[in-house]
C-alpha cells in the first residue's frame, strides 16, 4: 500500500520515497545501457527479483540513482530517474531553488 503526496511517494512496508515516474520502456532501457542485468544486480547489490521490480513497478528507488547514472555514463542522469530530488545539494552545488543574489552591496 503507498500513500501518494504530492509528487512523491512512501511506500508502507519499506518507508522508502519514490520521486516521478519513468515507464517500463525507459528502464529497461536504462538497465541496457547500464551494461545489463547482471552488471546492474552486482553494482547495485541487489538480487534480480529487485530489478524486475523496478520495471514491473515503473520506479527505482533513489538510493540507486547515483550508482546507475555512472553505470551509463552519465547518459541516464539523476534528475531524470527521480527530478523531485534536489541532486544539486547532493552534488554540492547549490539547487537553483536556492541560489540568493544580494547584489554589489
Amino acid at each position: 500500500m503507498c500513500y501518494q503526496i504530492c509528487t512523491y511517494r512512501v511506500t508502507k512496508t519499506t518507508n522508502r520515497v519514490y520521486y516521478g515516474r519513468m515507464n517500463a520502456n525507459q528502464i529497461l532501457r536504462l538497465i541496457e545501457d547500464a551494461g545489463g542485468r547482471s552488471v546492474v544486480m552486482a553494482a547495485c547489490g541487489v538480487k534480480s527479483s529487485a530489478v524486475g521490480n523496478w520495471v514491473s513497478r515503473q520506479r527505482i528507488p533513489v538510493e540507486y540513482c547515483p550508482t546507475l547514472e555512472r553505470l551509463t555514463h552519465g547518459r541516464w542522469k539523476c534528475e531524470r530517474m527521480h527530478p523531485g530530488v534536489e541532486w544539486g545539494v547532493l552534488r554540492g552545488s547549490a539547487p537553483l531553488s536556492l541560489s540568493l543574489d544580494f547584489g554589489d552591496e
